[in-house]
């Protein structure tokens, strides 16, 4: 038995439980299986419940001494843990493909808009234009065209 001045006084301690680590040099029987502490004894910081926030009840066999240990977190507490992350994620991963296609209509809708107001531009410039105008972009085209075709056919060469 630990006395009260010690720096678990804040624990209740008494002959059930004692605080112990004979677990690690003794062989031992579970008396109480792994369970979660309470939030008293996750505050307090009670013997067993600071590394997983679960614990279990041993007894040591040599000394007679019952203590409590940490455990694992329980497979099937894991398990929801784990289906909870997944649900979340999925739901994530459609808000996200959602929200692309959203935007993606909405990217798309401009750019037509864009398109069209181009295309009326031009079709106010060529109402404007009389015939030597249209004649004289023609050849311009053309020039720019055949100067693009020279300079494609020089770099296919030099690579």
């Amino acid at each position: 038995m630990i006395s009260s001045s010690s720096k678990y006084s804040s624990m209740k301690i008494d002959d059930k439980q004692q605080i112990s680590e004979c677990y690690l040099t003794e062989p031992i029987d579970i008396l109480i299986l792994c369970q979660k502490c309470t939030s008293y004894e996750r505050r307090s910081k009670a013997n067993g419940c600071v590394p997983t926030g679960y614990k279990e009840i041993v007894l040591c066999s040599k000394s007679n001494i019952k203590t409590a240990r940490s455990c694992q977190i329980p497979i099937h507490v894991q398990r929801n843990y784990f289906w909870l992350f997944e649900t979340f994620m999925f739901i994530l991963g459609l808000f996200a493909i959602v929200n692309v296609h959203l935007r993606q209509k909405i990217l798309d809708k401009q750019m037509v808009e864009k398109i069209k107001r181009q295309i009326a531009t031009l079709f106010v410039v060529f109402k404007q234009c009389t015939f030597q105008h249209i004649v004289y972009l023609f050849f311009l085209v053309l020039l720019f065209a055949s100067e693009f075709q020279l300079r494609h056919q020089i770099n296919v060469v030099t690579m």
